[in-house]
């Protein structure tokens, strides 16, 4: 739907007066985490193919990346979150930072600071909540939602109850933070239940839950990326090898070798012009 909607904005505003043709050509995010930067350089590489197919000029096209923390990508190094942000604004991107949304309208992004955008497009990418499900169950729940657990991934009290993933707040004790709300964290843990569960089948003492702080890649376009792998932080092809390479692993888990291919296959077709 996103890209069936940006595609429309972009070839309807070739037509429109010129209040319209920039509300149009402007698309903001709300959220400076994984999704919203990636998404951002995403955005702006392809926005501009588009802009050229109708016969617009790529600058007529704004992307804004609002984000009310006073930087992006909490979960990565302070070096590499600045390496991201110079990223994005090379793409053009603008990024508010310690910019708070007030209110979303129809036709604008409202800011706290006061700052109005106007925009037919507001993609929210501010990050996830436990869902609500767990309040009614009665659990204790913090942060976000999410219900705290102890070195076992049980709820304390209830100690026949697990939370993993989005649904737990868990405790990096070495490190002295929370975990991040991340798909391979969200893998660890179950596989740890797992394992916490066998145990205890057996009699056997349960494990303590150590988190493996493995790394993270992302995109910052069709030519960039940024990446860390344990302590190491990566930055350009190397960086990009390895979101290529995490991608088409987690495809083929999910399909085989016959999803990569087609995926890969659609990122190879050219974009129809004016399409």
């Amino acid at each position: 739907r996103l890209r069936e909607h940006v595609r429309s904005r972009i070839v309807t505003a070739a037509g429109a007066i010129p209040a319209d043709r920039a509300r149009r050509l402007t698309f903001a995010l709300v959220g400076g985490g994984y999704t919203g930067t990636e998404l951002a350089a995403e955005l702006a590489d392809w926005t501009a193919d588009l802009a050229g197919g109708a016969g617009l000029a790529a600058s007529e096209v704004r992307v804004v990346l609002v984000e009310a923390r006073d930087r992006l990508l909490p979960g990565f190094p302070a070096g590499l979150a600045h390496a991201a942000l110079g990223g994005l604004r090379r793409r053009g991107v603008e990024v508010r930072l310690e910019q708070p949304v007030a209110a979303v309208r129809a036709d604008a992004l409202l800011l706290a600071s006061g700052e109005r955008i106007p925009t037919e497009t507001v993609v929210w990418s501010g990050g996830v909540r436990a869902p609500h499900l767990l309040t009614d169950l009665g659990l204790p729940t913090a942060s976000l939602g999410r219900v705290p657990v102890d070195d076992y991934l049980s709820v304390p009290g209830s100690p026949t109850v697990s939370a993993i993933g989005d649904c737990a707040l868990v405790r990096d004790r070495q490190r002295g933070r929370d975990l991040p709300m991340t798909a391979h964290f969200a893998v660890q843990q179950g596989e740890h239940v797992a394992r916490v569960i066998r145990a205890e089948l057996r009699g056997a003492r349960p494990p303590v839950y150590r988190p493996r702080w493995v790394g993270e890649a992302i995109s910052l376009g069709r030519d960039d990326a940024i990446a860390y792998v344990g302590p190491v932080p990566v930055r350009g092809a190397q960086a990009l090898a390895i979101r290529s390479y995490v991608q088409q692993r987690y495809l083929y888990g999910l399909g085989g070798l016959s999803l990569v291919r087609h995926l890969w296959d659609r990122r190879r077709e050219p974009e129809p012009p004016g399409k």
